[in-house]
């Protein structure tokens, strides 16, 4: 049982196991003392997790007994908590929460975040602050984890809490033994832990050991109904079984996972809907993943309709990763170890479940999985802040959106197939579908943010693709995006601004060109025609005011458009086209103001708790 190497199958295909996972890894960082770390290894079949130090009997008989998660206490269940555990309430959060005071806590602070100038509270929100540099009490950073358990799971939970704290007491190398035991091999020993366990409780006198409900909070495949392992009956009940690796799923909530209300426009407070977030982890060691989870939960303290909560998820834990990676690459010696890879060789992505209330328990509605982007490299440190850049426009872009709309959400819906998926085809759906948005919101003068040419170069570049890095680089391409820019969102905001006399609007001009984009000669005729009409607007403009305002067509442009046509595609040169030309070019020394908070971003509300009062503030 002693060993450098543990495992944890991959027995449910759910989040579950990724959260035994990250439940076992912070046990095994524990038993190495001081610098312990873990590499998580996702083998296929399970997990491998590799101890930076091999985890002897010595270092188990030194170790200081532990807990990794805390009771929950509230008024309901004083009566059936261990007294002894009691009496760490309000000394040691880390072995008893108490759930009233760290609600009340957190309805203060907001309550107090409020009443702070408008400044001071961005800078809070985006970190450049902190809450203790204002005098402030933050919330729990585990009160989501909290709030999903109370009250559905708190009884289950606080039982896995107490079969921990009773070896912690009296058994704790016994305990630790048997769960090594129980993860030395794959697949793992739980029937032969379960016995042994048996046997302890037997020889300690502490009764008949007990099975566990396996709580649908972390076993979101295994609710109550009709589930049994062998189909030789029926019964409603709960699944049972052995505690231990329902205790480490427990841990592993806290450890590997987020848990967030899904906003409910309608009525934003009775928002009781919940998304549930747990990392795969491809290749991470605990010591780089402890850092980064502690700033994506930060960054995630929001409430969101569905699809743009699924988007934020993976996105902010990308920027998070990549934060992490820019400014430890140096410090950490990490360059040589992190450049010239992908993020999902560390994650993979996130699986998700979706759980609707039904009162005091959820039902799970459905399960799925968000890969991070695969596209995005980091070949070198001082790309990172490029890419950050980029990843700040497309959050601004899709916090700007609205998903009760069916057209918005048809967009969100192939962006994020796009960005969790890298289906660059859904991607380029998205734009030609977010090119006719943007005029129709600038008509209406509504704000909508637009991609920059910059950052879609940054992209395009980053993504390995030969053929968008050629494109891309054809003096004919650009010239061609820019006449599509100067017919379409330039004219229509200066008209929408009363700016003067302008060119004409094009509107629909990408949905025509995305029309006859499958067939090479259809759409080199529409991309003609539209050529012959801007310049013959250009000429006509300058008869009429003795101006130029806008750079004519020259037929060299057309011949690399055609050219890349019979190399690339019709399709791909078109969306290319429709994307860069429904950009817009950065003005001199535009910098992303850090400050700013992207539109229509609110912190997240407990519907279950009439008086939580933070709102929708922003």
């Amino acid at each position: 049982m002693y060993q450098d190497t543990y495992y944890v199958d991959k027995s449910s295909g759910t989040f579950s196991d990724a959260l035994m996972a990250f439940g076992a890894a912070d046990v095994l960082r524990r038993l190495q003392g001081e610098g312990g770390d873990v590499q998580m290894v996702d083998t296929g079949a399970a997990y491998e997790l590799r101890c930076r130090r091999t985890v002897t009997h010595e270092a188990v008989m030194k170790v200081d007994p532990f807990v990794c998660a805390p009771f929950i206490f509230t008024p309901k269940n004083k009566d059936k908590l261990p007294e002894s555990a009691l009496k760490f309430d309000g000394i040691a959060p880390g072995i008893l929460v108490n759930y009233e005071v760290q609600k009340q806590q957190r309805i203060e602070f907001f309550e107090q975040r409020k009443l702070l100038p408008d400044a001071k509270r961005i800078d809070l929100m985006r970190g450049k602050i902190s809450a203790f540099d204002l005098g402030l009490k933050e919330p729990h950073s585990d009160w989501d984890v909290f709030r999903a358990i109370n009250p559905g799971a708190l009884s289950a939970y606080n039982g896995l809490m107490e079969e921990w704290w009773l070896g912690y007491e009296k058994a704790f190398v016994p305990m630790i033994e048997i769960l090594l035991m129980m993860l030395t091999q794959t697949p793992n020993q739980v029937e032969e832990a379960s016995a042994a366990y048996a046997k302890l409780y037997k020889t300690q006198g502490w009764g008949k050991l007990a099975e566990v409900t396996s709580a649908q909070v972390f076993n979101p495949s295994q609710g109550k109904g009709q589930n049994r392992s062998k189909a030789d009956g029926l019964s409603m009940g709960n699944i049972k079984g052995f505690w231990m690796p329902e205790y480490l799923k427990s841990v592993g909530f806290y450890k590997g996972g987020i848990t967030r209300i899904v906003a409910n426009p309608k009525d934003p407070r009775n928002a009781k809907d919940r998304k549930t977030y747990a990392l795969q982890p491809q290749n991470l060691s605990w010591q780089r993943h402890a850092l980064v989870l502690q700033e994506f939960k930060r960054t995630m303290s929001i409430s969101r309709t569905a699809l743009q909560l699924d988007i934020l998820a993976v996105l902010r834990y990308t920027q998070a990763f990549l934060r992490y990676w820019e400014t430890g690459a140096e410090e950490l010696d990490l360059e040589a170890e992190l450049t010239g890879h992908s993020i999902t060789e560390f994650v993979s992505g996130t699986q998700v479940a979706f759980y609707k209330n039904l009162g005091n328990s959820p039902a799970v509605m459905n399960i799925s999985t968000l890969n991070l982007p695969n596209w995005l490299y980091v070949r070198e440190v001082s790309d990172i802040s490029a890419l950050q850049s980029l990843l700040a426009e497309h959050e601004s872009i899709v916090l700007g959106m609205d998903e009760s709309h069916g057209d918005q959400y048809n967009m969100l819906n192939n962006y994020r197939t796009f960005f969790t998926g890298g289906e660059w085809d859904k991607f380029f759906v998205f734009t030609a579908a977010y090119s006719s948005f943007v005029i129709q919101q600038h008509e209406r003068r509504k704000p909508a943010k637009q991609f920059t040419t910059t950052n879609l170069e940054v992209m395009m570049k980053n993504s390995n693709r030969d053929d968008f890095t050629k494109i891309i680089a054809s003096d004919g391409f650009q010239s061609i995006a820019a006449a599509i820019r100067d017919s379409t969102v330039i004219p229509q905001a200066r008209k929408a601004n009363k700016q003067g006399a302008s060119y004409q609007v094009r509107y629909g001009l990408g949905q025509d060109l995305t029309r006859h984009a499958n067939y090479a000669d259809d759409f080199i005729a529409a991309l003609s025609d539209f050529v012959r009409d801007y310049n013959r607007e250009n000429e006509q403009f300058y008869e009429r005011t003795k101006k130029r305002f806008r750079t004519g067509i020259r037929t060299n442009d057309l011949d690399e458009i055609v050219a890349l046509i019979a190399e690339f595609g019709s399709r791909v040169v078109c969306n290319m086209l429709v994307a860069y030309g429904y950009a817009r070019t950065p003005r001199d020394g535009e910098q992303k103001h850090e400050g700013e908070l992207p539109q229509g971003e609110v912190e997240e509300t407990d519907g279950n708790d009439a008086d939580d009062s933070e709102g929708q503030d922003e």
